[in-house]
């Protein structure tokens, strides 16, 4: 059985320089997307943006950006035609990681986590990964809520499924942006 470690962190502990420009987007805006916004033009390409429809869990993708860690983890292809998809190809790593956006939608606070999983991307090895989220409470001009998702790669790790069929994680640290 695959499971997800997930250390809910305060938000203060978003030091890394991607995660701070984000912050201090969403301070900003009042997390309102406007093009215009250098701040916003300068994290775009990293962001990750769902739909907060509260009957629709998972949220469905709006937009992911080319540089973003879901388009390097589930390919550029997923990335391109991901507009209205309801998360990402592997449902059980989406099924484990996704109750922090229910908390972000009812209390309209940002959430900070180190995630520790495996993801299985279609047609790839599984991977571990230890991973930085921030979710920050968005909207269009038009008030349609929205989540942003910025997340920051700290390891990456070879995942292999022994005769138990359970993913176990062999350490090959990376630190890498997104």
């Amino acid at each position: 059985m695959r499971r997800a470690e997930i250390k809910q962190r305060p938000v203060s502990d978003a030091q890394d320089e991607l995660l701070q420009a984000a912050l201090n987007w969403h301070q900003h805006s009042d997390g309102v997307y406007d093009l215009a916004d250098q701040r916003l033009t300068d994290i775009q390409e990293h962001i990750q943006i769902s739909a907060n429809i509260a009957d629709s869990w998972p949220p469905p993708f709006l937009l992911i950006g080319r540089k973003s860690t879901t388009a390097e983890l589930f390919g550029s292809d997923f990335a391109k035609g991901v507009a209205g998809q309801p998360g990402v190809p592997d449902r059980t790593f989406e099924n484990l990681v996704n109750a922090r956006y229910r908390h972000v939608s009812e209390s309209g606070e940002a959430a900070f986590d180190t995630v520790t999983c495996t993801i299985v991307p279609p047609n790839r090895p599984p991977v571990g990964v230890v991973y930085d989220r921030l979710i920050l409470p968005s909207q269009f001009s038009d008030g349609s809520r929205t989540f942003s998702v910025f997340t920051v790669i700290q390891r990456k790790f070879a995942a292999v499924s022994p005769s138990s069929g359970d993913l176990l994680l062999h350490s090959t640290p990376t630190s890498r942006r997104h």
